[in-house]
């Protein structure tokens, strides 16, 4: 019996690594306006993800694929988690 285990190719993988970047600098950026981290986290990977797919599509560099800016937003997704937990305990009395 062979375990067959899926791959990621590497196109989504970098949307996914740049999601998390996105992600970072987006949480922070809504720390500072003092507006809830997963909102940012997750606004700013789409915001990068649909800008990068919009900018394929106008200068023919890439495929645009709405998988793509999927991919994005799901590298924004464990912080955007971790953000909304930590609120959370924060929240507790």
């Amino acid at each position: 019996m062979t375990l067959k285990i899926p791959t990621l190719p590497p196109d989504k993988a970098q949307h996914f690594f740049w999601g998390a970047m996105a992600g970072l600098v987006g949480g922070l950026a809504a720390v500072l306006l003092q507006q809830p981290t997963w909102a940012g986290a997750l606004g700013a990977a789409a915001a990068v993800g649909v800008w990068k797919e919009r900018r394929d599509r106008r200068t023919r560099s890439g495929v645009p694929e709405r998988m793509d800016i999927v991919a994005t937003v799901a590298g924004a997704v464990p912080q955007a988690a971790l953000a909304a937990f930590v609120a959370w305990w924060a929240s507790l009395p």
